[in-house]
């Protein structure tokens, strides 16, 4: 499979079973936090962990958020990194395990475990 093939496939999988997220990136903590870039909204199939892709301080409650480079490539900032956000039915969550997959040395998937 080409990286064109696997991103296709994605892609149709989640036009089809997606959702709406948002991501967003804080700087600074605290109340003076600030939004940098703007909330950017792309599709993305959302589910709970499973048992067998729990890391340390994460439970099955948590989500893991499927994203495709082709939606990602409207977040401004790259691969979202650890402690950026993603907005899941309203609701804030910590990105704390950004998984890039990669095929042929192009990034096809990007699995997030996120908290919250």
């Amino acid at each position: 499979m080409t990286p064109d093939q696997a991103i296709t496939m994605l892609d149709r999988q989640i036009a089809a079973h997606g959702q709406t997220v948002a991501f967003k990136r804080l700087v600074g903590t605290g109340p003076t936090a600030e939004h940098q870039g703007g909330d950017v909204s792309i599709q993305a199939h959302v589910r709970t962990l499973r048992e067998d892709e729990l890391i340390a301080g994460m439970t099955q409650n948590d989500l893991m958020v499927i994203v495709s480079p082709t939606g990602l490539a409207a977040w401004p900032f790259g691969i979202p990194k650890k402690g950026d956000k993603v907005v899941v039915d309203g609701v804030d969550h910590n990105i704390e395990l950004p998984q890039p997959i990669n095929v042929a040395g192009t990034l096809v998937r990007l699995n997030l475990k996120v908290k919250g």
